[in-house]
């Protein structure tokens, strides 16, 4: 199955401190059903807080923490089950 979906990440604040940072963003995220789920979407708005490193020069997400804040759907579309 092939599932189309979109996520609006906004309101970004990151906080840097020598090679780590922490980020907390805000993201809507859309997300189209299809087979058993054709016609239904699950939305979802949530705060992600992100813990990077950087390492050779590159940032790397080393954990990612969300909440959801809110859904509405059938979660088994972005989700599977």
């Amino acid at each position: 199955k092939q599932v189309r979906m979109m996520h609006d990440v906004s309101n970004s604040v990151v906080t840097v401190g020598g090679d780590s940072a922490e980020s907390m963003a805000n993201c809507n995220a859309a997300h189209q059903g299809a087979g058993a789920y054709a016609g239904q979407t699950y939305f979802a708005w949530l705060t992600y807080n992100d813990h990077w490193a950087r390492a050779d020069g590159q940032w790397r997400i080393v954990r990612r923490i969300y909440r959801t804040q809110f859904c509405h759907g059938p979660r088994e579309i972005a989700y599977g089950g």
